[in-house]
């Protein structure tokens, strides 16, 4: 995810380090997979903070959240982005002809969004749209791995089912009872039903899409609010961040219980 609206030092004045891509992937139609190998003790971040990235040598430079948890970094030397790129998946000028070995300019960390202080309350409601998706893998994963007894519930938001980052990772996680994952496209209708399996001797059975359709809404939102208090953790576009923060407040949802991010 770029990272638009700096907080904290200006780029020119924070640490710079010069590292080198050790991974790319296409991760959807719109973005790639980002890692970046950093030796080890030389960088430190909290989930949902944010770094410049730019070619080295080159002028230019964007802001991107951190997609990986600090436990990933200590445990694999590599930190993890969200980038977008061009539906050809060309990257934007400041990382031009990027490829695992190319070096880059790495500055940071920056920014306050991010889980609250020491102690956690018990339940974090994160709702991503699109690239918005990567701080809150962030912290989740820092949450998994060092809260096993925090609630944690994911609604994620994207254009099409191509359009959505990290799925796999969710679905595992739900399936192992440790999230509440909700998806839901904007720009493709519900597909047809799937059908029974060919060889089950039972009449045909409909069995509702996990994905759903349409734009996050009240409906989607009044579980997670009925379930009792919780961080709410908003990141994507501003217009979708500002949407769900209207709705989180006509659910009765406490301005304090709820952290923002647009990009």
């Amino acid at each position: 995810m770029r990272w638009a609206a700096a907080a904290g030092a200006p780029p020119n004045t924070m640490p710079l380090l010069v590292v080198p891509v050790t991974y790319i992937a296409r991760a959807t139609p719109r973005a790639a997979i980002v890692r970046l190998g950093v030796p080890d003790g030389e960088f430190s971040f909290a989930p949902g903070q944010a770094v410049s990235l730019g070619r080295h040598g080159l002028p230019a430079a964007k802001f991107y959240s951190i997609a990986s948890a600090p436990g990933d970094l200590r445990r694999t030397g590599e930190i993890e982005f969200l980038v977008g790129t061009q539906e050809d998946g060309r990257f934007d000028a400041h990382l031009a002809a990027l490829a695992p070995g190319a070096l880059v300019d790495l500055k940071g960390p920056l920014g306050s969004f991010g889980l609250p202080a020491e102690p956690h309350p018990p339940r974090f409601v994160f709702v991503g749209g699109g690239t918005g998706i990567a701080p809150l893998r962030a912290m989740w994963r820092h949450l998994v791995a060092f809260n096993p007894d925090a609630g944690l519930e994911v609604l994620y938001s994207a254009r099409t089912r191509a359009h959505f980052t990290y799925r796999d990772e969710l679905e595992q996680l739900q399936t192992a009872g440790r999230i509440t994952l909700m998806l839901t496209t904007t720009r493709e209708p519900p597909p047809p039903w799937a059908p029974a399996e060919a060889r089950s001797p039972e009449p045909e059975v409909r069995r509702p899409d996990p994905i759903l359709s349409g734009r996050i809404g009240l409906g989607h939102l009044e579980g997670p609010v009925g379930r009792g208090p919780a961080v709410h953790l908003l990141c994507g576009p501003p217009a979708f961040v500002a949407h769900v923060e209207r709705l989180l407040d006509d659910l009765g949802v406490a301005q304090e219980s709820i952290r923002k991010e647009g990009w």
